[in-house]
């Protein structure tokens, strides 16, 4: 949160946008139910793994609770966060999180949200709205990110 509003106040006083997605992996709670914690835990792991190398290094990729991350993209507007995405959701098509004996597919649901298309006055407050779009994301049941885009 800290990174957050320091961007945020960087975005504001030299006019550079400013993206935040957020993200929920889809049926966390069947994977760990299924297949126990430590294999639930691995699948976060290994996909906290597959975000790095697919934003930008100057990027910044946290897990903000549960399943959900978030990666603030400083000096990304919504087109060029979309690009990130993309390469996400093609990143993920191809890899499935495994160990020895179990193999499961990763989808996610996600929310692009981006400073100063979206009028707000903190970072706080682009977060809370990126949570609103993601839980919208989710109803239009999982694998998807608003604005609307197919996993």
């Amino acid at each position: 949160m800290d990174m957050l509003e320091i961007e945020f106040a960087r975005a504001q006083r030299y006019g550079y946008p400013l993206s935040v997605f957020m993200l929920d992996i889809d049926s966390f709670k069947s994977i760990n139910d299924r297949y126990g914690h430590l294999f639930a835990d691995r699948v976060l792991k290994q996909f906290s793994n597959w975000l790095v190398p697919t934003m930008r290094r100057c990027d910044v990729v946290t897990r903000f609770g549960g399943d959900e991350f978030v990666i603030l993209l400083p000096r990304a507007n919504l087109s060029q966060t979309r690009s990130a995405v993309d390469r996400l959701l093609r990143y993920t098509k191809r890899h499935h999180s495994r160990s020895a004996a179990k193999k499961v597919k990763i989808r996610f649901s996600g929310a692009i949200v981006s400073y100063p298309e979206r009028q707000v006055s903190n970072g706080v407050a682009l977060i809370k709205l990126a949570d609103q779009l993601l839980a919208k994301a989710k109803g239009y049941g999982g694998g998807k990110v608003y604005p609307l885009l197919s996993s």
